[in-house]
């Protein structure tokens, strides 16, 4: 179980958008995944996982609620460069 849950959250860190603001959280991921599978500190490496993965799930809503109000303007929704990675 503990290969598992480490591997879901080093999936996560994977998953994380191409965005330099958002390396030390990917690089927290990997160490929360190491810590995960050695044993250590478990309880924090997993409330870590589920508060990014809830994070990244908000930061994609945010990110459709605003393509639809700028759809519903009838305007092109401005270009993110940082936005078209959040859909992973």
């Amino acid at each position: 179980m503990n290969k598992l849950i480490g591997a879901l959250i080093e999936e996560l860190a994977h998953d994380m958008p191409d965005d330099p603001r958002l390396e030390t959280v990917q690089a927290d991921l990997l160490a929360a995944s190491r810590s995960y599978e050695s044993g250590k500190k478990k309880d924090l490496a997993l409330r870590f996982y589920l508060a990014v993965r809830a994070l990244l799930q908000e930061i994609e809503h945010m990110r459709h609620a605003e393509t639809s109000k700028f759809k519903e303007a009838g305007a092109p929704p401005p270009v993110d460069s940082h936005s078209s990675n959040l859909s992973r």
